[in-house]
């Protein structure tokens, strides 16, 4: 399915919880950052890799006291925070170099709050819309014509019917 078609299939979109999804996100990027920088220092990819390397180097299997032995137990114990507090709802690779979202990470966060509609509800929409076109057009068409003889038929409810009292009217 394209795009295009995708963007007709929309039932809701959910823009004010989408916006504050992307606010909150926006307000991890400083975090997130941090823990960049810190990574770079230790010259990690991950906490994961960093506790791999003080593992290795330390052959302890606890990973703070690993740190602790290093003397890098200040940043690992800050890494740590960041991590909880950022808590898997933003990474390194969702930021942009100028420290910006990327546009594909609101994209998912934007698709996340959408709401499409079934294939059963897209047929019965499409089939409603034909039906309305149709109606609007012979509403107009009956609106093309002379006065005296729309005055002969009324709508009721939705329906046209004939005129009770047209006879009294002319």
């Amino acid at each position: 399915m394209t795009k295009e078609e995708k963007k007709k299939r929309v039932k809701k979109y959910d823009e004010h919880n989408a916006s504050v999804e992307i606010e909150k996100a926006e307000k991890l990027i400083p975090l997130a950052v941090e823990m960049k920088t810190i990574l770079a220092e230790l010259e990690a990819d991950s906490i994961a890799h960093f506790e791999l390397k003080v593992n290795e180097k330390t052959n302890f299997i606890n990973s703070m006291m690993s740190a602790t032995a290093l003397g890098l137990d200040d940043q690992y114990k800050r890494l740590l925070e960041l991590e909880q507090k950022i808590d898997s709802r933003l990474s390194l690779n969702d930021i942009t170099a100028q420290n910006k979202l990327k546009s594909t990470f609101i994209d998912k966060l934007k698709e996340k709050h959408t709401t499409y509609y079934s294939d059963d509800e897209f047929e019965a929409v499409k089939q409603i819309e034909a039906i309305k076109e149709r109606y609007n057009s012979a509403y107009n068409d009956y609106l093309k014509l002379p006065q005296t003889i729309q005055k002969m038929y009324v709508l009721n409810g939705g329906l046209m019917v004939k005129n009770q009292w047209y006879k009294l009217m002319i």
